[in-house]
């Protein structure tokens, strides 16, 4: 990992112990000396400059077979194939290739888009992902709501550059959409070496239609115009039929009845409209 030490191993296994003076051990990167180890110290002559103050052999422990070889504050130039010598009394007993990958995550990536209360459903739109950092070379992906890889023809216009400098990656991707309903996008970026994905957050349209809330309202006060209607209709049935059943009553007789008949058609009367 970038920033980080490694160990690149390298050991010998033989029975006895010679002395310090008799051993002799090299690394290096093509003809560039990374370490020297003789007469029983490092010596930093031949040494290539960037490794200067950045590696160190266990030299206690070269005599027991140890020669490995410690590489600090790595960065993506020291990713290299090395080769670990080792020499008794002049004579080459060792030969050891070691590979020394690099790897750098990624940052999480960026969205960039428009506000989606500036945007009409059916507008086409320019979504940017972007991250920087990482190592090697990133694949970008953009998903869906679900999760789902867009078709490979959807997956926008993708540009890398790598630092001259640092050596790190950064991507960017360019996806243009037409907008629908409900529209959901994210992107992601993948380490191949590390296995590490990182996901941008989500960016979503939701579509509201400022009629959809006033057609719902009109729809209630149509309901309630009807059921007001029906009640005053009813009403007015029962107002008729009362008048129907009052226009029915003939009165009380006040000529040619004796007092006893007059009480009782009244009673007659009264009895019938109870």
């Amino acid at each position: 990992m970038v920033g980080s030490p490694v160990i690149l191993p390298c050991f010998y296994k033989e029975e006895g112990i010679h002395p310090h003076s008799s051993l002799r051990l090299f690394w290096q990167v093509n003809t560039q000396v990374v370490y020297n180890y003789k007469e029983g110290r490092s010596d930093p002559t031949y040494q290539n400059d960037k490794y200067k103050g950045r590696v160190k052999a266990f030299e206690t422990a070269i005599r027991n077979g140890n020669l490995s070889l410690q590489i600090n504050n790595l960065t993506i130039h020291d990713e290299n194939y090395y080769t670990c010598y080792f020499m008794i009394n002049n004579k080459k007993v060792l030969q050891t290739l070691v590979r020394l990958q690099i790897v750098a995550n990624f940052n999480a990536p960026l969205m960039l888009a428009p506000r989606p209360q500036d945007i009409q459903l059916g507008e086409e739109v320019n979504l940017t992902c972007r991250s920087s950092g990482g190592y090697p070379k990133p694949v970008l992906n953009w998903m869906d709501a679900k999760g789902y890889l867009l078709p490979r023809g959807n997956q926008g216009n993708t540009t890398t550059h790598s630092d001259p400098a640092s050596g790190l990656w950064s991507v960017t991707s360019v996806l243009r959409v037409n907008i629908t309903r409900n529209s959901t996008f994210l992107c992601s970026v993948f380490n191949s070496r590390t296995n590490d994905t990182r996901f941008s957050g989500q960016w979503t349209y939701i579509h509201n239609d400022p009629l959809e809330g006033t057609t719902h309202d009109q729809h209630l006060i149509a309901v309630y115009v009807a059921v007001t209607c029906l009640i005053c209709l009813a009403g007015l049935l029962i107002i008729i039929f009362s008048l129907k059943r009052c226009n029915t009553y003939k009165g009380v007789p006040t000529t040619g009845a004796t007092g006893d008949e007059t009480q009782a058609n009244i009673t007659s009367t009264e009895l019938q409209y109870l």
